[in-house]
């Protein structure tokens, strides 16, 4: 599964983080789309060791921070493979990091509900989510790309690795 790689990339990470002179205490992933469906679950599930296989198990794969640019939120159903990708509010919980999130409303691939909703529940729970919503914007479009979105997603980062 997707999630056990990047899970056992970050451990590999940590692992070798004096070999690459890495800061593993600043690590925020961030993702568009199905990427962002991911890096939202790495996110979700840091501390859930049930999804950490493979390699380097005496490492943490947890995350400071997360960035998502419209992300889906809700179970996921691939007919062709038959995969079922969770629900991403079922892991919410107080290992949740800080949430950056992005999403035009006129997104006709991932509506921008889906969102708000992981938003909204991030919020009920107690995590600290903001979320952007681009009047106008379609799914991968301009407006993600611009200066000044690239500055809000910079400052987020700043915000939550010091």
């Amino acid at each position: 599964m997707q999630l056990e790689d990047i899970k056992l990339a970050i451990r590999y990470l940590r692992a070798h983080a004096e070999k690459y002179h890495l800061d593993m205490d600043r690590v925020v992933v961030m993702g568009e789309s199905a990427g962002a469906y991911f890096a939202a679950l790495t996110a979700l599930t840091g501390k859930r060791r049930e999804f950490d296989k493979g390699e380097y198990l005496d490492q943490d794969s947890s995350v400071r921070g997360c960035v998502t640019l419209y992300t889906c939120s809700s179970e996921v159903h691939m007919d062709s493979d038959r995969l079922i990708f969770p629900d991403l509010t079922g892991f919410i919980d107080e290992n949740t990091p800080p949430f950056f999130m992005v999403h035009g409303t006129a997104d006709t691939t991932v509506p921008y509900q889906e969102s708000v909703r992981l938003h909204d529940a991030l919020n009920a729970k107690g995590a600290k989510a903001d979320l952007v919503l681009l009047e106008g914007a379609h799914h991968a479009d301009s407006p993600m790309y611009q200066d000044a979105m690239k500055d809000r997603i910079l400052e987020f980062i700043h915000s939550v690795i010091g």
